[in-house]
């Protein structure tokens, strides 16, 4: 097949730009060529994968020039962070993203993955379900929206719904052990994980952290695992829960490997932590023994592909359906952010790390998913959707 060009136009968000760039990296090595489309923030990052980049600017209400720190910072001003219901997160996210209350100017696009937010559980009580319904519709149904684009030239959406189902190629990624088997269609792809990244011969833990870290033994105390603790770039903002989590565990007998984020100034780690500012996340995961997250998609997903047990701390989004969905299907725990103990949260390590049945699940789910190429089954569900539309 001759050389493609192909265009990708992300979310402005690290974990969205990240999802993309490793779902399409089958790609390049088949010498097609993929342009990105990223806020400058992004810049330079994307070359060194092998695309090539077109820049754009935005006018910022701060100073920062590291993705995802704005939107960050955007949350938790907006209490979408912090220690509040749910509901409140719920309604706080309305307020962000309901279409009426943009300027005129921005543009809509069709987005690929169609109500993508919160729902109640099937079998939960159902006493709130109009009310929730009502809320969720600010998401997905915007009349401003609607008269913007029937300006632009361009055929209204019906009942002002702007995310209507769409016949369109749908790549989602999430593990077949913990998907849900009774949702599908025959536009999905699953890719399960976005960012496969089974670790380098020549790699080891070593690599990315200081030696003296790496070969203390904690006054003889070390019991020989390491954990990798990341809140994200997001969840990071929030100093008081990342106090309340190093507080709980700077006196356990392991080695924690923290992701410190924006913040990373503002805080201290203690002698059995280790941390920076970022790290590199898919290259430290397949060494560690266990992983305490926030629960977004891409973090979930890596983990699950390198077979390593996870405690998730849903903050807002699809983390609560992660959570929850790796805790009832047996493969991680999920803790409330805000209203752990310390001695809950130790006993949940305790139990994943030594649970060698869950471990063993682990490893064979592992296996499964590096042995699969479903990104070259992607690469070819996208080369024959462009010859069918030439």
């Amino acid at each position: 097949m001759k050389s493609l060009t192909i265009l990708a136009t992300p979310i402005n968000a690290v974990g969205h730009v990240n999802a993309v760039s490793g779902a399409l990296k089958s790609l390049l090595s088949r010498g097609h060529r993929v342009i990105f489309v990223v806020e400058e923030a992004f810049e330079g990052k994307l070359s060194l994968l092998g695309y090539e980049e077109e820049i754009y600017r935005i006018k910022k209400d701060n100073d920062t020039k590291n993705p995802g720190e704005s939107i960050g910072k955007l949350f938790f001003d907006n209490k979408m962070i912090g220690d509040f219901s749910v509901w409140e997160k719920v309604e706080n996210m309305a307020l962000i993203f309901h279409g009426d209350n943009y300027h005129e100017e921005v543009k809509t696009m069709d987005i690929a993955v169609k109500k993508q937010l919160k729902r109640f559980p099937s079998n939960g009580n159902r006493d709130k379900y109009d009310e929730f319904n009502r809320l969720r519709r600010k998401f997905f149904y915007s009349s401003k929206s609607n008269d913007l684009i029937e300006r632009l030239g361009y055929q209204r959406y019906p009942d002002d719904n702007i995310l209507t189902d769409s016949n369109i190629l749908t790549v989602y990624g999430y593990p077949n052990e913990i998907n849900y088997p009774y949702i599908k269609n025959k536009n999905w792809f699953n890719l399960e994980v976005f960012n496969k990244r089974p670790p380098k011969l020549e790699d080891s833990l070593n690599h990315f952290i200081p030696d003296e870290f790496f070969n203390s033994t904690l006054n003889g105390k070390w019991t020989g695992k390491w954990i990798y603790l990341s809140m994200g770039s997001m969840g990071s903002f929030d100093l008081d829960l990342m106090s309340r989590l190093i507080e709980s565990l700077k006196n356990t007998p392991h080695k924690y490997i923290v992701s410190k984020g924006p913040r990373h100034n503002e805080y201290s780690l203690p002698e059995n932590m280790y941390g920076d500012r970022y790290l590199p996340q898919t290259s430290i995961i397949p060494f560690v023994d266990l992983v305490i997250s926030h629960g977004g998609n891409n973090t979930v997903t890596e983990v699950f592909a390198v077979g390593k047990p996870l405690i998730i701390l849903p903050l807002f989004g699809d983390q609560f359906d992660n959570a929850q969905r790796l805790h009832e299907t047996g493969y991680g725990i999920r803790l409330e952010p805000y209203k752990f103990t310390a001695e809950q949260l130790i006993t949940a390590i305790d139990k994943l790390l030594y649970d060698q049945t869950l471990l063993d699940k682990l490893k064979r789910a592992s296996e499964r998913i590096q042995n699969e190429n479903r990104h070259d089954m992607l690469a070819d569900k996208i080369e024959e959707l462009i010859l069918v539309q030439k």
